[in-house]
């Protein structure tokens, strides 16, 4: 679900990317399934056996005791989408989008893994997304012969300016 304020924004690409990845996998169509087996549960007076017959017909107990295990689903699949923005290029727009609107509302919550909670940390999820970016970099970078690097970076390829350690006639200084 994107937030309307994001759409008008600078980080519409990124966000867009990241949503993607929902799309190209089968999230939407999880949500929509657990959206039409999910009744609203009518709140009943506490006591008496029909609240609990109720509540357990419609599903209530279930999703109470499925809660942290679709909670740890939906956290990794947070990460999968990230994963395909990052595919896209667009790591590290995604790390400063999360950085500038999402870490600032970032709250410890204790025992995370045993809630329901369906977004990791901002601050996980951000250092994932450099660590695929350097990733890229550097398997992009280890691709590279060295002339295409100095010419991609615009160094100067090293010269005979530096003394060839391998030479024979090779002197070392005095003290």
């Amino acid at each position: 679900m994107i937030h309307s304020g994001l759409l008008g924004g600078r980080w519409l690409e990124p966000i867009l990317a990241h949503e993607l990845g929902h799309l190209r996998s089968s999230d939407g169509r999880v949500t929509a399934a657990l959206g039409r087996l999910i009744i609203f549960e009518p709140v009943y007076p506490q006591g008496g056996l029909l609240g609990p017959v109720v509540r357990l017909a419609l599903g209530g107990v279930s999703l109470r005791f499925l809660g942290p295990a679709w909670g740890v689903w939906w956290r990794e699949r947070e990460y999968a989408a990230d994963l395909y923005a990052a595919r896209l290029g667009q790591a590290s727009a995604l790390a400063k989008c999360l950085q500038a609107e999402a870490l600032p509302y970032d709250f410890p919550v204790p025992f995370m893994a045993l809630g329901a909670h369906t977004h990791p940390y901002a601050e996980l999820r951000i250092d994932r997304l450099q660590a695929y970016e350097d990733r890229a970099l550097g398997e992009y970078l280890a691709a590279m012969t060295d002339e295409e690097f100095f010419a991609e970076t615009g160094l100067k390829i090293p010269t005979a300016d530096l003394p060839d350690p391998e030479a024979p006639d090779r002197q070392d200084p005095q003290p």
